[in-house]
């Protein structure tokens, strides 16, 4: 059995959306939700995505080398739910269509 710990490391700088898969958002502005910032991600202002509705993050701190479950994730709303500034969230973009009609679709189970 294998009993190792994983550290992982994100780096949140130059995040930008240009296809189907899971993308770690954040803001600066309060008073925001998934959808409202989803623009500010975009490769492209007039390309055109669809995002799953449910929203994950991890609130808690945690040393390196802890780790969690997946019962410690929160799950937010992406349309209406408030998000916060010093958090970032995992967003699932399932459809991503660009400017140029190059389409890209995949169904979240």
């Amino acid at each position: 059995m294998n009993n190792k710990k994983y550290h992982v490391m994100i780096i949140l700088m130059g995040t930008v959306i240009n296809g189907v898969g899971w993308y770690l958002l954040s803001t600066s502005r309060n008073n925001q939700t998934i959808r409202n910032i989803l623009n500010d991600y975009k490769q492209n202002s007039t390309d055109k995505l669809i995002c799953q509705t449910n929203v994950f993050y991890y609130d808690d701190a945690w040393e390196n080398y802890d780790y969690f479950t997946n019962d410690d994730w929160k799950i937010i709303n992406a349309n209406t739910d408030i998000i916060s500034p010093t958090l970032g969230y995992w967003v699932y973009i399932s459809s991503y269509t660009t400017n140029n009609g190059n389409y890209t679709d995949e169904k979240f189970n």
